[in-house]
């Protein structure tokens, strides 16, 4: 059985909220863009995180779809996913 993009990324936001993060996607539209198609996470327990890098996961350079998925699972697939789980898990 073949998962499309959209039924992939509605399970990963369900995964992300059941572990107080919430998935967002890049709004960019154009494709040529240095971050079109990349996702963030963010803890949904930060009191304003428009103001803090912090409550970001993922921040600056964002996470493909695949590197979301290993971060939720907790199985880093390159350096930048696991760098994210040590800097993260530990503040938490």
């Amino acid at each position: 059985m073949m998962v499309t993009e959209k039924s992939r990324e509605t399970r990963l936001r369900r995964m992300a909220e059941r572990q107080g993060l919430a998935l967002h996607k890049n709004r960019r539209r154009d494709p040529r863009a240095r971050d079109f198609g990349l996702y963030w996470l963010r803890w949904l327990d930060s009191p304003v995180p428009e103001l803090s890098h912090d409550a970001w996961v993922g921040y600056p350079n964002g996470f493909d779809v695949d590197q979301v998925e290993a971060y939720l699972l907790g199985k880093p697939v390159d350096p930048q996913v696991a760098d994210e789980l040590e800097r993260t898990q530990g503040n938490r």
